[in-house]
């Protein structure tokens, strides 16, 4: 899909924000930090993931003193069919959210992926080095794009995780049984399957992609692979399940003393294998940024070939990290999508742009397509 317009109402700084996208595929967003700018992009992670990539609760992206806040934008799809998308949240007289697709409401699980976006945020160029939270994240978000049922599993898991914790504090207490916990290990470890095999199956195409990608960005890795952490070890959907019932009363011990559940899904990781290191203890702080930009293009090719889509690419204050070769083989690797870019100043492109200025929360409607030198 690629947008046409974008609209806000009582988004953080904007009261009401109407911009239109027509013209050119690379739109730049200039403004100094704390102008509006990231706020154009979290609209956008609503739209496509139906919560903020900021990981910010909704009552922090309301405007202060209003109720509600609105997200709409409108868009041709690459089939060429026109489609609006819309979120709504409100705080009063109750706190709820409804989401539209072409202006008929839709559950919030069909509505998130509607929207293909992939989002590169500054806190991503830690990504190898940060929390596994973050690398975990990275996977779940790409999958819930395009599988619906992902989602399901995803709340699912965390329903179940979150019952199992607190069924592990009544039995360290002397108030339930420690037989009612293996009640639980056999929903959570058929729901546990299901999350790590998309997961195995992502990180699959990953490995297959990675070498290749990394070569378009000038990186020698015939060897690259993303490797999966995770206790269990089969890639059979009924001897996983049986696996993982087994670790869950295997750890149970554990689990009781600490009160918490510490083995499953939501405690695997993973890393990138390269030349037989990980890259995170070898590499440079450029062949690490490489390894990301190359994650970015195969996650922006994965959601095409899966939805049939270009998803539109983000980058928010992180062009300018990067040195003018890498910048140029990233953006050339994604002529054929919408690329819509903050900045703390004017990025030096080789391709037409449309440059916008955004400044106390107002983005100054552009001026003619510019064509750097």
């Amino acid at each position: 899909m690629r947008l046409n317009s974008l609209s806000l109402e009582n988004v953080r700084s904007y009261d009401r924000l109407e911009l239109g996208f027509r013209g050119s595929k690379r739109h730049v967003f200039v403004g100094s930090n704390g102008s509006g700018k990231t706020n154009l992009v979290e609209a956008l992670s609503y739209l496509s993931w139906g919560r903020s990539c900021l990981r910010a609760a909704a009552d922090d992206v309301l405007r202060w003193g209003e109720d509600f806040f609105r997200i709409r934008a409108e868009g041709t799809g690459d089939d060429g069919s026109v489609r609006s998308l819309e979120y709504v949240w409100q705080r009063a007289p109750r706190r709820q959210c409804a989401t539209f697709i072409n202006d008929v409401r839709t559950p919030l699980l069909k509505f998130v992926g509607a929207l293909k976006t992939v989002i590169f945020l500054p806190e991503d160029l830690d990504l190898f080095t940060g929390a596994p939270q973050k690398r975990r994240n990275f996977l779940d978000v790409l999958i819930s794009q395009n599988e619906e049922r992902f989602v399901h599993l995803r709340i699912e898991y965390e329903r179940l995780i979150k019952q199992r914790n607190a069924l592990l504090k009544q039995v360290s207490e002397g108030q339930a049984g420690r037989d009612e916990i293996r009640l639980w290990d056999e929903q959570l470890s058929e729901v546990a399957a299901g999350i790590q095999l998309k997961r195995i199956a992502l990180i699959e195409r990953f490995t297959a992609g990675l070498p290749g990608s990394l070569g378009a960005l000038g990186e020698e890795a015939g060897d690259a692979a993303m490797v999966y952490v995770r206790k269990t070890k089969s890639l059979d959907a009924r001897e996983l399940v049986r696996e993982l019932k087994s670790l869950y009363g295997e750890s149970c011990d554990r689990d009781l003393i600490l009160q918490t559940t510490t083995v499953g899904p939501h405690r695997d990781d993973w890393y990138i294998n390269l030349r037989g290191h990980r890259l995170e203890q070898f590499a440079s702080r450029g062949q690490q940024r490489a390894s990301l930009l190359a994650l970015l293009l195969l996650s922006a090719r994965i959601l095409e070939e899966s939805s049939g889509e270009r998803p539109i690419v983000l980058f928010d204050d992180v062009l300018s990290e990067l040195d003018g070769f890498h910048q140029k083989a990233l953006l050339e690797s994604l002529a054929d999508h919408q690329v819509l870019i903050t900045s703390t100043h004017p990025v030096p492109l080789k391709s037409e742009t449309v440059e916008w200025l955004v400044e106390n929360g107002k983005v100054t409607q552009p001026g003619p397509v510019r064509t750097a030198v």
